[in-house]
């Protein structure tokens, strides 16, 4: 909810999703945006340079927003393709931890949570942020897969990270390798205890008559002053 400008950058992201909110909250923020290929894509444009999907294409938006902003924009956040493998993901992250400002913040939607190699993922974005949050809105649909990732203050210097994820991207056996040896079971235990209870969570929303659900919706567009549509 903060009233002063700032810039941002949106990857993946498209009509209704964060770049629309962010605009909506503030108009006077600037925002760069670098999206995936589609199968529907119009041939007639090209469209492959900010096309973070297609070869080092990510590294040229990286280096765009870097001759701009100095120091990074504040705020990135991440949509997520349907047709998002491991990857992309992981590609995602090199460009947040590349054009992010020390103290800026990260909005991320994720894939599934049940998953070693997410888990490694999301450990290392731990490393680079003072404090990182799992979160799943009650506007989306409770038996969905679509959990948010929250990442505040972004550390001063994460060029190791960054390097090692580039290196875990080169290899072509990604699906079959973990990223990370040794996590912490603490860390391991809190997203496996997350995602227990909001499956629990669930099928509490699906068997309650929703009433509750949508009182709870209003409350938080009140809250966040936003239309009540």
């Amino acid at each position: 909810q903060e009233t002063k400008d700032y810039t941002f950058a949106t990857i993946d992201d498209g009509p209704g999703g964060f770049t629309e909110y962010l605009l909506y909250r503030n108009p006077n923020s600037y925002g760069y945006g670098i999206s995936l290929s589609r199968p529907y894509d119009q041939s007639r444009l090209d469209l492959t340079h900010f096309n973070i999907s297609r070869d080092k294409n990510y590294l040229s938006f990286v280096h765009y927003v870097r001759e701009v902003e100095a120091t990074g924009v504040k705020v990135v956040v991440n949509n997520r393709s349907e047709n998002q493998n491991l990857s992309d993901f992981i590609q995602k992250i090199i460009v947040t931890l590349s054009i992010i400002e020390p103290g800026g913040s990260f909005v991320s939607t994720l894939p599934l949570l049940d998953n070693e190699l997410i888990i490694d993922v999301l450990y290392t974005v731990s490393k680079c942020f003072d404090r990182i949050s799992l979160f799943k809105p009650i506007s989306t649909v409770s038996y969905d897969k679509h959990y948010y990732l929250v990442a505040e203050k972004a550390k001063t210097n994460n060029i190791e990270w960054i390097s090692y994820l580039n290196e875990v991207c080169s290899k072509s056996d990604l699906g079959l390798i973990r990223l990370l040896e040794n996590v912490p079971s603490e860390f391991v235990d809190w997203v496996v205890e997350y995602n227990n209870f909001m499956l629990l969570y669930n099928k509490y929303l699906v068997s309650s008559e929703g009433i509750g659900r949508m009182y709870d919706t209003y409350k938080c567009k009140a809250i966040w002053n936003l239309p009540q549509l």
